[in-house]
């Protein structure tokens, strides 16, 4: 091929299936092709086995004063920011990124005018624990300056041992990306490196080819092998290969045949699970990409070792015996790491006999607690720990477990959406978590629709919420009018969410957190009154974590009157406001009785009783009932009739900071033991059951003497034919 052919080839040129139309070069490098309209399978005959593993920060020589260099990587390990030189002056910069199945994108080119001075193909970005680089192949130097320098990277990073494997050769894992989804392997033979690979997970992997590897030595592939996972724990790295094939230099014969081999930095002890006949199922570590390592053994000989991440099955089989499970949930915590599992099944290795059918567990690694909320009848529902933010993410995970009377009876792992629920044949205690938010001044996680039940079907807690905070975050508040204010709170660590809270006179009347990374719908914050009119809408635009300054942008935002409904703000297309968000912390207060949603008799005197924190002593206590004050202390009794009672409570501090809290009261007529909104003689059956086993429950005490008896049963049936008044 003449010099003019290499710098000016067909109009439609397809090298290794990457279609570049309207371009007068190509890649030229290992393979080039000029008819018009090949084919993808034409490509295919590239024989571009040969890659480089630069380092970052290393210039690579690649002839004709010619140096290219991997400056810097992102964050993901899916980016890199690279240059080129001649004769050590800068030509170009690029940013390439690989993280997509489009192979046009991890393609870099420089051309001069009309002509390609190099190009390459940059197959793989690595981001570890120990190494950062990337693989770069397919290389084209004008005027064929490439010298065809490839070669290893070689370092001191290891991932345990090299795994031996026939005719001298063995792999090696050297490292793990930090977020857990890639693995360098090296294949050695007779102790020297002779080739190297940066693989991608299987399941998450953008191409085959970046999770397969192949070596091919004069015409036979000798050995190849597929990443099922590269683990980067809080103890331990491991990396895990399935697949794994190999086939004799003479002659071709099968030596290994679809095995597997886990490689692993250290080995930990664990958290054992004895199972029945000896078995033992070990959590080993939980990793930073929501995978756990298992290791099964029996009678102490480990007979399984695996990486799983989150809804994946493990399986172990004996003829007619077997165990297996599903992982629920991995959770990586501030203070302890916990893994779930759920559905686990052992069947007996000598009769097939179910010993454990559709079971759970819950491993967990310390024993925090971050906030206990007491609930009634004993009951406890404790935050004992929220998903620790890296990089990759995170946050979004909170741990919660329920006990009585100091008994855990649940532990779940559980995000934004979820439904927690316990129950004993009915249930006792279910809500929704609404959300779960780290914050860049402290964390939050508020549940609502919070339902509690006794035994027996009698509704404790009606439809309650509760927010847990570490801190009361305050941001700019924008005032708005007729009392109203908007408080931007706090930005989250990942700088993707905020937390909104609008008030009117001091008194916080709705709060949301806010994702500016989801759907358009899902982007909103609203407020309606009670009358179910819309006072209050803004669409979060742009959501900003700073190094100093943390703001979030609004747009379309409207007010309309509680008065009269006529329009108090309308902002245009172009209208924008923008509030800096987590700037202090302000007093946190907490209403610690009554319980919001809590079902309580009318007429009975109710214990109100707050505490206030992080603010300036002393305090003033100020509550009010539907914008009556009912008290003004810390702690107070009050009574009321039948109805819902919203009530709100105004904290004062010393340097005049004002806060509030607010919680519902749900109050039913005494003798409607089924809290169903009338007393019928449904609810006289019920007492009689309960004088029998000897319960109590206030709603039954119609004669008021501190216990339920026939007495009670009497006078409800009289009340629910009318005859008297309870």
């Amino acid at each position: 091929m003449s010099d003019e052919e290499k710098r000016y080839p067909s109009q439609v040129i397809c090298m290794k299936g990457i279609f570049w139309t309207n371009k007068r070069y190509i890649l030229i490098g290992l393979f080039l092709l000029t008819l018009i309209g090949c084919t993808c399978a034409d490509a295919l005959a590239s024989n571009g086995g040969d890659v480089k593993t630069l380092v970052i920060g290393e210039q690579w020589a690649l002839g004709g004063g010619y140096t290219l260099e991997a400056m810097q990587i992102d964050l993901e390990g899916e980016k890199v920011w690279i240059a080129l030189y001649k004769d050590g002056s800068e030509l170009d910069k690029e940013v390439i990124d690989i993280g997509s199945s489009n192979l046009q994108y991890r393609v870099y080119t420089y051309t001069e005018g009309d002509v390609l001075i190099c190009s390459c193909y940059i197959s793989a970005v690595f981001r570890g624990t120990c190494s950062n680089m990337i693989q770069v192949k397919d290389v084209f130097l004008i005027d064929d300056q490439f010298s065809g320098d490839y070669e290893v990277a070689l370092d001191d990073c290891w991932v345990g041992s090299a795994w031996d494997i026939p005719e001298g050769y063995s792999i090696a894992a050297k490292d793990v990306a930090f977020n857990g989804n890639k693995a360098r392997i090296v294949l050695l033979k007779n102790g020297a490196v002779i080739d190297e690979r940066i693989l991608t997970e299987e399941s998450i992997a953008p191409i085959d080819s970046d999770a397969h590897y192949r070596y091919v030595k004069d015409g036979t592939e000798i050995v190849s092998a597929t990443l099922k996972a590269a683990f980067h724990g809080d103890i331990l790295n491991a990396v895990e290969l399935v697949g794994v094939y190999q086939r004799s230099e003479i002659g071709g014969s099968i030596l290994l045949n679809n095995e597997s081999h886990l490689f692993k930095s250290a080995d930990p002890t664990g958290i054992p699970w004895d199972l029945a006949y000896g078995y033992v199922l070990t959590m080993k570590d939980v990793g930073f990409n929501d995978e756990v390592l298992f290791e099964l053994s029996k009678n102490g000989a480990v007979i399984k070792e695996t990486i799983l991440n989150e809804s994946s099955v493990f399986t172990y089989t004996t003829g007619i015996g077997g165990i297996s499970c599903v992982i629920d949930h991995v959770f990586c915590g501030c203070e302890a790491n916990a893994v779930k599992l759920v559905d686990v099944n052992q069947y007996s290795d000598i009769n097939g006999t179910g010993l454990l059918i559709e079971e759970s567990y819950f491993y967990k690694t310390a024993d925090p607690t971050i906030q206990q909320w007491e609930l009634l009848n004993g009951y406890v529902l404790t935050m004992k720990d929220i998903e620790e933010v890296g990089y990759y993410s995170g946050g979004n995970k909170v741990w919660l477990e329920l006990s009585r009377d100091g008994s855990v009876v649940k532990d779940d792992i559980l995000e934004s959406g979820d439904f927690f629920v316990y129950e004993t044949g009915i249930e006792i205690v279910n809500c929704t978590i609404d959300a779960v938010f780290r914050g860049t001044l402290g964390d939050m996680v508020r549940l609502v629709d919070v339902n509690q039940y006794t035994e027996t079907s009698r509704q404790l807690i009606d439809r309650g919420s509760k927010t847990f905070a570490t801190t009361n975050p305050t941001g700019d508040v924008w005032g708005l009018y007729e009392g109203y204010s908007l408080d931007a709170k706090d930005i989250d660590l990942d700088g993707d969410k905020v937390w909104l809270s609008l008030s009117k006179n001091s008194a916080v009347v709705d709060d949301a957190i806010v994702d500016s990374g989801r759907w358009s719908a899902d982007r909103w914050f609203k407020y309606y009154n009670s009358t179910g009119a819309l006072v209050f809408s803004a669409y979060v635009d742009a959501v900003f974590r700073g190094t100093e300054h943390s703001v979030v942008q609004l747009m379309y935002v409207t007010q309309y009157s509680d008065v009269d409904g006529s329009v108090l703000i309308m902002f245009g297309e172009d209208d924008k406001k923008t509030l800096s968000a987590g700037t202090a912390t302000t007093i946190l207060p907490l209403i610690t009785t009554p319980i919001d949603g809590q079902v309580l008799v009318e007429g009975d005197a109710i214990t109100f009783g707050a505490s206030a924190a992080d603010g300036t002593a002393p305090y003033t206590y100020t509550w009010y009932e539907d914008g009556s004050i009912i008290g003004t202390s810390n702690s107070f009794d009050a009574a009321f009739g039948t109805g819902s009672h919203p009530i709100t409570l105004i904290i004062d501090d010393a340097a005049g900071t004002s806060v509030s809290d607010r919680v519902r009261v749900e109050t039913k007529s005494r003798g409607d033991v089924d809290r169903d909104g009338s007393i019928t003689t449904v609810d006289a059956l019920i007492v009689s059951q309960m004088a029998v086993r000897g319960e109590y429950d206030p709603f039954a005490d119609v004669s008021r003497d501190g216990k339920v008896t026939s007495l009670d049963m009497l006078m409800i049936l009289q009340a629910a034919t009318g005859d008297i008044d309870i």
